[in-house]
């Protein structure tokens, strides 16, 4: 982890750091504690999947186009707060790609209801400007985090480090927390399965870990 000193705001002397923020803490949030998420899937346009043990990503060969969105509750931490550090997990357990990719966070702008978002529509009643929720007014179009995966990816933990000025806007409230679509940048056989909210094991599912400091 870097050091605060050598993070500190080039006109700010460490007294007056430690006169303006406190201790660093660290925050980790999963779906279903302080966060959800969905998978979306083009073959089943009008289905919702929040129930599901598995969120995919990517084309998955013969099949169909895959995205997932997850959100998480940030109200925890005060506004006014400096981000150290943000950092995503998913846990991989399927690779089905044939090609390398990137797999990309991109901040949402709909509203999107979990148990009712679809390839179609991010609420009941309520159609994504472009299915599948990346059309200009559905998410931002530059990613604030980005991986790198092969096209033979091993399974297991995978991490993305999160541009830290994005998740501040969130928390200052400069900006709606409606969280991130994940999609794959290419979308051609680039397919991989990933441990969801309702994966049985806690440990297995998304989690977000935060390393903050709050304003004294």
């Amino acid at each position: 982890m870097r050091s605060i000193r050598r993070r500190l705001p080039p006109a700010m002397s460490l007294p007056a750091w430690d006169a303006k923020y406190g201790p660093q803490q660290t925050l980790e949030l999963q779906p279903g504690v302080g966060g959800l998420d969905t998978n979306l899937r083009e073959a089943n346009a009008d289905s919702n999947y929040h129930t599901s043990a598995t969120n995919y990503v990517g084309y998955y060969t013969g099949l169909t186009t895959f995205r997932t969105v997850i959100k998480f509750d940030l109200s925890v931490i005060a506004s006014g707060s400096y981000i150290n550090s943000a950092t995503f997990q998913m846990t991989m357990t399927g690779d089905f790609s044939s090609s390398a990719t990137n797999m990309q966070l991109f901040r949402l702008l709909r509203n999107w209801v979990v148990d009712q978002a679809t390839w179609n529509s991010y609420s009941t009643g309520n159609a994504w400007q472009t299915a599948g929720g990346f059309g200009a007014l559905d998410a931002e179009q530059t990613p604030v985090a980005t991986r790198a995966f092969s096209a033979t990816e091993a399974n297991g933990d995978k991490t993305w480090t999160v541009d830290t000025d994005s998740v501040k806007e969130w928390v200052d409230g400069d900006a709606s927390n409606y969280g991130w679509l994940i999609k794959t940048s290419v979308e051609t056989n680039d397919g991989y399965g990933f441990k969801s909210n309702d994966d049985g094991t806690a440990a297995g599912r998304p989690k977000l870990t935060i390393v903050y400091q709050a304003p004294v």
